[in-house]
């Protein structure tokens, strides 16, 4: 608007506001000015040079927020106006100044109808702007008619504003364009990447109100995006080199919304997915918008591994930057790809422990995120004391709100145990203070009230102990927050009786005392006054303290305080009913009606009552109605105990066959064209040439390697695709997310990303090990419980009660005990199962022996006199996440290698106990291994594999040539296995640890360590702590893989097509340079797996394995496939991920032999 038509005035304005010190000052000069506007307005001698600086001046006014309405009705004679400048400050001023409810704009309709008709063009783009920002829902219909004639205009300048107008009209009134889907999709298509650009926001609303309805533009979204992602658009639309990088984003989205938990759609994503990663990766700002929204997008669809890789690489490089906003993308994008997979963490620990100590309050807001996504049972005390220690330093109230509930969150969903979770609650009590929700504040008084899951009421008591000490240190603090009073009242009621450190009359002192406090909370004080009661029931005696209280709030207007106050007192007066009235330790109690549950003591008042002439109480209709409904939903949702139908004989799985292509049609030289909606005008557009004849820019150089065989440059699922038959028996294809599907085989040597900026790394060989740092060790404690978070020195936890905490409840009264773990049946008459043993792994591994001699060679007999040696060096076949935390380096979590085992054929006497309850009456000869030891006692272990449990037989071996001392065994909890220990001769064992009696020099004495499932499994290993006076403490790991845990399960063809579906939690997992070359050949692999051979698929190279879970019903399911020999895929599923990814990660240990 500058120039010589302004006039000075004005200028002489704008300068006055720029140049003003305060906000008092610049509303003078606005008031002033709008005086002098409304003055203007009474002038007749305004021409239209004159009435459009006015407007301009009006809309300062507005903007700096003062009442200019008395000049809009010159913004209406403008629009009118004949000159297009006029005309533009018109709409210009209406679109910015009026209100949604100002009646002026209606009388803007008929003049916007007639710009809309114009021949002229800027009239109607005027319009079709000013449209935008005034159409209101009721004046849509007004103007739909000229805005759909419009689409079709031939100026894609006006086709744009018009669709952004249609969006507009979405936004308002959805039902107004509900019938426009073929006008959207013909938009979509639309010559003119601007056109096609403003139809994407209309879609992003379209699928995220219903992404189903527009599964179908998916190859539509994928192929524009190639070729946007290759350059064919015009140079207009390339930011800093970049193709239209605002369109790629918005594409991206919308490829998010529709691959959610959709494999058949994402799988037409992935190809173009990983070519926008390697074309983005130009190390500018933009290209790493471009890198964050496709990283975004991988983790919203059906994963796949490779892509996830990928992902995982550009996390790392944002994350690892000195540049705060990359660095806050790669904690976004972290947070994002934790809470599907976690293993992708750990490789960050460092980085993430550098940004929890940036300065930046926003960057370490968004860590704080992350570690709450990333809570587990093993992390979980690290991750709150962090989040505690920001919540004390934290100022913003927003931030303190947000950290008081994801403490609480947390701390109550993987407590390690009671008391620890009090003590956290009560921190954030003090720290919190009103932020904190009376919810929790219940919760925890009724956790204190209902003790632990153990059942173990002297364990409860201590407990309870514990926290009133807590508490009574804190009674003299001032300041405390009413929710920490409330619950401190509240605990020193029940159980102040349990304190050891003060009287029960001083402890009723200091409350009286709290409860006199000025300015006290009501409720607060309420508490005061019942936990005041209940001691003094306790105490037997009225303190003096207490009579003043009840004396100072007897006659409160608070009618709650007054009647607690006289209940008190009359109570008071007669202490044996107090002491009836109030019990000890009864505030879980029911209350029982001994003998008179109908309340027949009443009935003479009621009679009294009604002979009196009160009037008969009935129920009244509407509860009664609303009682029988709540009955009979109750009724229809009952657990139903008949027994299921029996299923159809004629259940059988589908066959296995290639699936369709992804809907996309390609044209001459490979290149596709959009097939949303079947239009045909989706070809011309967008076709080989793309834009105008531009060719697209040259990708990244190839590989000069050539594709795999099988994969020449298609994506899985499409014809030519190895992976494009589902298995044999799958069933129904699953909608719940597993972690990965197909690999992308070939697809980065189609793509030519191997030598591009995005190529992938190559992992370097793993430095020499070394002692972890103090912050390595503060980063490993927070990643504690992750997959792939390593073990060994500082690996996975041990600390017991690592489970997530359930809801506890107190047992009152017949309440059933929790059951035990199951003990092994004596031997039976009748012939065994065989019981097969599993030891470290030798480095050379020894021929198998028959199923039927797995018995005899683990307890002797039948075989050679003279045992075979155990190997001179075994190793543990470590989980597949188990790898190093810090760079590489080795922790190894199997034992070291040992010298070979001492012969056990002459254990019969020690160990008879322990042989028995593995299943045989026989000493272990053979297939015992050593896992540890010193000059004095070796330590070996075998293992029997029982239907209920996993059975370790720990064997001590004097090896020097005096007798040993008494030695104490105690294994160390594991949070998911519950133990049970039996002994043999010469062994005392207690409900957690064993003592061996002293051992002479040759002998050997065996304790049996039986183990039970608790929780959801994984791989892990099992501690064992020696000691014996005069010596060092011994330790040793003995390495327990989750195949310990299954049990072969034998099941038909068809039941595994029919069990397939039901079970939600699928991993996908491809093997290169295996020692497999057919499917017989990878089923024996599942076999030495623990898991049980179905059926093999000779024409596809294909296979089915089923196991079950020790003691329990629950299966993991095996699909196999080999793809070439050496060259591997395999699905598992369960009904949990952690368990799915642990059984994946040994299976593929197993097959990699």
């Amino acid at each position: 608007m500058a120039g010589s038509h302004l006039t000075r005035e004005f200028f002489e304005l704008i300068k006055t506001i720029g140049e003003s010190k305060s906000k008092q000052e610049e509303d003078r000069i606005i008031t002033d000015e709008v005086t002098r506007l409304r003055e203007k307005t009474k002038s007749s001698k305004m021409d239209k040079r004159t009435t459009k600086e006015f407007l301009v001046r009006l809309i300062y006014a507005e903007m700096l927020g003062h009442d200019a309405s008395f000049g809009y009705v010159k913004a209406l004679e403008m629009v009118a106006a004949g000159n297009l400048v006029e005309k533009r400050v018109g709409y210009l001023c209406a679109s910015l100044c009026f209100a949604p409810d100002q009646p002026l704009r209606m009388m803007l309709v008929s003049r916007l109808q007639k710009d809309m008709q114009s021949a002229n063009i800027l009239e109607i783009c005027f319009a079709l702007t000013a449209a935008c920002k005034l159409i209101t829902k009721d004046m849509i219909g007004a103007v739909l008619g000229d805005a759909d004639k419009l689409l079709t205009h031939e100026k894609e300048i006006v086709r744009k504003k018009t669709v952004m107008l249609l969006h507009r009209f979405l936004q308002l009134d959805p039902a107004s364009v509900a019938d426009y889907d073929e006008k959207f999709r013909r938009a979509l298509c639309d010559r003119n990447p601007a056109v096609m650009a403003a139809s994407l926001h209309v879609y992003d609303e379209l699928v995220r109100a219903n992404p189903a309805a527009n599964k179908d533009l998916v190859p539509s979204f994928v192929s524009i995006l190639k070729q946007v992602s290759e350059g064919r658009l015009p140079r207009d639309f390339s930011y800093h080199r970049m193709p239209a990088p605002w369109i790629q984003m918005k594409l991206l989205r919308l490829l998010a919304t529709l691959g959610h938990a959709d494999q058949k759609a994402s799988e037409q994503m992935y190809e173009v997915l990983l070519s926008c990663m390697t074309r983005a990766d130009s190390g500018l700002n933009v290209g790493f918008a471009v890198l964050y929204e496709t990283v975004r997008t991988i983790t919203c669809i059906y994963p796949n591994t490779t892509l996830l890789d990928e992902a995982a690489a550009c996390i790392s490089r944002f994350i690892s930057s000195d540049n705060h906003n990359l660095r806050y993308l790669g904690i976004t994008s972290l947070a994002a790809i934790v809470k599907d997979h976690p293993q992708y963490a750990t490789k960050h620990q460092m980085a993430v422990m550098r940004c929890l100590e940036d300065p930046d309050d926003t960057l370490k807001r968004k860590t704080l995120d992350l570690l709450f996504r990333m809570t587990n049972p093993a992390n979980v005390e690290v991750i709150v004391d962090r989040l505690v220690a920001n919540l004390r330093d934290a100022v913003d109230v927003f931030l303190r709100q947000d950290l008081v509930d994801r403490i609480s969150e947390v701390a109550e969903r993987f407590a390690p145990s009671t008391t620890w979770y009090v003590q956290v609650m009560t921190q954030v009590f003090e720290l919190g203070g009103d932020l904190v929700k009376s919810s929790t504040a219940s919760s925890v008084m009724r956790l204190i009230a209902e003790g632990g899951d153990d059942e173990d009421e002297e364990a409860d008591n201590e407990m309870r102990t514990d926290v009133v000490e807590t508490y009574l240190e804190l009674i003299d603090r001032p300041g405390l927050p009413d929710m920490l009073l409330q619950t401190l009242f509240w605990v020193l009621g029940e159980y102040g009786y349990l304190a050891e450190s003060m009287e029960l009359p001083a402890m009723c002192d200091k409350i009286c005392s709290l409860a006199g406090r000025a300015g006290l909370n009501k409720v607060t004080r309420g508490y005061a006054i019942s936990a005041a009661a209940k001691l003094t029931a306790q105490v037997g005696a009225v303190v003096p303290s207490a009579q003043q209280l009840m004396d100072s709030f007897g006659a409160s207007k608070d009618v709650d305080l007054a009647q607690r106050c006289a209940e008190f007192r009359v109570l008071a007066s007669r202490l044996d009913m107090m002491r009836a009235v109030m019990p000890v330790d009864a505030s879980c109690e029911d209350v029982e009606m001994e003998g008179d549950e109908g309340l027949a003591f009443l009935d003479s008042y009621v009679e009294e009552a009604l002979a009196a002439g009160a009037q008969a109480y009935e129920k009244p209709a509407d509860m009664a109605a609303a009682e029988a409904e709540a009955a009979a939903a109750a009724a229809s949702h009952a657990l139903r105990f008949s027994a299921y139908a029996t299923p159809d004989a004629g259940t059988h799985m589908p066959e296995a066959g290639p699936s369709s292509g992804a809907g996309e049609t390609a044209g001459p030289g490979g290149l596709q064209a959009p097939a949303g909606g079947g239009l045909s005008a989706a070809a011309g557009p967008w076709g080989q040439k793309g834009q105008w004849g531009r060719k697209p820019a040259p990708a990244p150089a190839p590989a000069a390697a050539a594709p795999a065989a099988g994969f020449p440059g298609t994506l899985p699922g499409q014809p030519g695709s190895a992976t494009g038959a589902a298995p044999a028996a799958a069933g129904a294809q699953p909608v719940e997310r597993p972690r990965a599907t197909t690999s992308l085989a070939g697809l980065r040597e189609a793509l030519g990303a191997s030598s591009g900026p995005g190529a992938s790394r190559v992992a370097a060989a793993p430095p020499a090990p070394r002692e972890p740092t103090a912050e390595e060790l503060a980063a490993q404690a927070l990643f504690q419980g992750i997959p792939g978070a390593g073990s060994g020195r500082f690996g996975s936890s041990s600390r017991a009660g690592g489970g997530a905490r359930a809801r506890r409840t107190r047992p009152r009264g017949d309440a059933a005990p929790a059951p035990a773990p199951a003990a092994a049946p004596a031997a039976a008459p009748a012939p065994a199962p065989a019981v097969a043993v599993s030891a470290p792994k030798p480095a050379a591994p020894a021929p198998a022996p028959a199923a039927d001699d797995d018995m005899a060679d683990l307890f002797g007999g039948g075989f050679d006199s003279a045992p075979a040696p155990a190997p001179a060096a075994a190793a543990a076949a470590a989980p597949a996440d188990d790898g190093d935390l810090f760079g590489g380096m080795s922790i190894g979590s199997a034992p070291a290698p040992a010298p070979a085992g001492p012969d056990l054929s002459s254990l019969a006497a020690s160990a008879g106990a322990a042989a028995a309850i593995a299943g045989h009456p026989r000493t272990p000869a053979k297939g015992a291994q050593r896992v540890g030891g010193d000059a004095a006692v070796t330590v070996s272990v075998a293992k029997a594999f029982r239907p209920e449990g996993l059975v370790v037989l720990v064997f001590l071996t004097n090896t020097s040539s005096a007798a040993l001392s008494p030695i104490t065994l105690t294994p160390a909890s594991i949070p998911f296995l519950t133990p049970s220990l039996a002994a043999g001769t010469g062994v005392e064992v207690s409900a957690a640890q064993a003592g061996f009696h002293p051992i002479a020099p040759g002998a050997s004495s065996c304790v049996a360590i039986t183990f039970v499932l608790a929780n959801a499994p994984s791989s892990t290993s099992l501690k064992l702590n020696l000691a014996r006076p005069g010596a060092a403490a011994l330790s040793v790991d003995v390495p327990i893989p989750v195949t310990d845990l299954l049990r072969p399960f034998s099941m038909t063809t068809p039941e595994f097509g029919a069990k397939w579906p039901q079970l939600a939690q699928a991993k996908t997992i491809s093997l290169e340079g295996v020692s497999v070359s057919n499917a017989r050949a990878l089923l024996a692999a599942l076999e030495k797996a623990r898991h049980k051979g179905i059926d093999v698929i000779e024409a596809a190279q294909e296979c089915i394995a089923c196991a079950q879970l020790m003691g329990t019903t629950q299966l993991a399911l095996i699909h196999g496939k080999v793809l070439a020999p050496g060259k591997v895929t395999l699905t598992v599923k369960t009904a949990h991920m952690g368990f799915t990814e642990a059984v994946a990660a040994a299976v593929g240990a197993s097959v990699r032999g």
